[in-house]
């Protein structure tokens, strides 16, 4: 991706760009610039982060208690696709609410779950294209 380095903070800050595939070994990147700067183009394959999550695996809960499902996600340097997010429970789409500026996302659930063991999945990917996945269980008494 292209970043521009922020002098005060000492820090590489990515810019929103585009990539477009030339051939099989070659790609085009484009960006806008307003002003000078330092600018470079920076190969960052760290997957983001996912912490925090609720319900946690192994876990039990009431089904009265648990109405959604929430966990943070973090990614220091091209930030979060939110449009790429994927949040099941026992292979259901949710629909999720992110809170970029928490690094938050949940999702409500809309049912009471039935007793017993039910699975979750999440899905993350950063503005590169680098993801992680977590995949839990948790029981319903």
């Amino acid at each position: 991706g292209i970043y521009n380095y922020d002098k005060k903070n000492n820090q590489w800050i990515y810019m929103e760009n585009n990539t477009t595939k030339k051939s099989s070994n070659k790609s085009k990147i484009k960006t806008q610039i307003y002003s000078g700067g330092i600018f470079a183009t920076l190969n960052e394959k760290i997957s983001p982060l996912i912490t925090n999550i609720s319900p946690s695996s192994g876990s039990k809960y009431k089904s009265n208690d648990l109405n959604e499902i929430s966990f943070k996600t973090i990614d220091e340097h091209s930030k979060i696709n939110y449009e790429t997010i994927v949040v099941k429970i026992d292979d259901i789409s949710l629909i999720y609410e992110y809170i970029p500026y928490r690094d938050l996302i949940r999702c409500h659930i809309n049912k009471k779950l039935k007793p017993g063991n039910h699975t979750f999945y999440i899905f993350v990917e950063d503005k590169l294209g680098n993801s992680i996945s977590k995949k839990g269980q948790f029981k319903i008494e």
